[in-house]
């Protein structure tokens, strides 16, 4: 794929850990929808949910300079699904790639994935299996922070709450217990989204980052990224990572699997960086360029 001529197409979120790295690696992006205060937000929610008449008036100015690319990546949300046909309607020559970073559900579900003008990609076996996709890699945009910090957490997790709120604080519980620091953020819905600068600065600052997978998920989400990048220990709920490249027993605590009461130890001994040799393989170049069909 010519990178000077594809555009990649980020949502309107403040938590984008995105525009960093591309901008240091000189892609093209844009956000999808153009800015608006919170009351427009809903008028415009609305509108693209119902998809109500004139709809690309929310679209940011990349809509009017489509000449100028061969190929579009959009990131997948569950506004995005509902106006791709009217980007292939406006060029149809143009290469529309779905890019699902985070695994399908009812809010985000392809409503078109029938239409031989879109490609639909995901990191996830399951979600290419059940819809048709096709797979490329997770992948993780590292920008390196010089500033020394004092690690103060021992525990964090963030993530929306998709029904996994039990689990998630069952294991605070069990955190609790063994007198381990722990920072947690459980999003619900209509709670304020925190900005990934703010992430990134904990995760500085942390010894373990925590991992609850939806059921049957699988495939590498942002947190096993985050705790390769930064070089922190991992403790996830997905016993299938044992399976695979990126499992070191001295990194990686499976809940389920391990001994709970070694969690304390496991935490507070050292990171083995032999895995930081896997970081090229989830960089946001690989990922570019797993969409060119002319490779492999």
């Amino acid at each position: 794929m010519n990178k000077e001529k594809t555009l990649i197409l980020i949502e309107e979120d403040p938590t984008s850990l995105l525009s960093d790295e591309y901008e240091q690696k000189a892609y093209h992006y844009s956000l999808f929808f153009r800015r608006v205060n919170k009351p427009l937000r809903a008028l415009r929610r609305f509108w693209l949910m119902y998809r109500l008449p004139f709809l690309t008036l929310w679209f940011n100015d990349w809509y009017h300079h489509l000449e100028d690319y061969e190929t579009l990546i959009v990131n997948m949300n569950y506004l995005t699904r509902n106006v791709l046909d009217k980007v292939s309607s406006k060029n149809p020559d143009l290469r529309i790639i779905g890019w699902y970073w985070n695994t399908v559900d009812d809010r985000n579900a392809p409503v078109d994935f029938h239409n031989n003008k879109i490609e639909y990609w995901s990191f996830d076996e399951k979600d290419c299996v059940t819809y048709g996709f096709q797979k490329n890699i997770q992948y993780y945009c590292y920008v390196e922070d010089q500033t020394k910090r004092n690690k103060d957490i021992d525990i964090y997790f963030i993530g929306r709450e998709k029904d996994r709120k039990t689990e998630i604080m069952s294991f605070s519980a069990a955190a609790d217990r063994f007198g381990l620091k722990k920072e947690f953020h459980v999003i619900g819905e209509g709670d304020r989204l925190i900005p990934y600068s703010e992430v990134r600065e904990a995760l500085t600052r942390t010894r373990a980052v925590l991992e609850i997978n939806k059921n049957n998920q699988t495939g590498f989400t942002l947190r096993v990224l985050e705790s390769l990048f930064y070089g922190i220990k991992l403790i996830t709920n997905n016993k299938g990572i044992r399976n695979t490249e990126i499992y070191n027993e001295n990194n990686v605590f499976i809940i389920g699997e391990d001994d709970e009461k070694k969690l304390p130890d496991f935490i507070r001994s050292p990171y083995d960086h032999s895995s930081d040799r896997l970081k090229d393989d989830f960089s946001v170049d690989k990922w570019f360029n797993g969409f060119d069909k002319t490779r492999g």
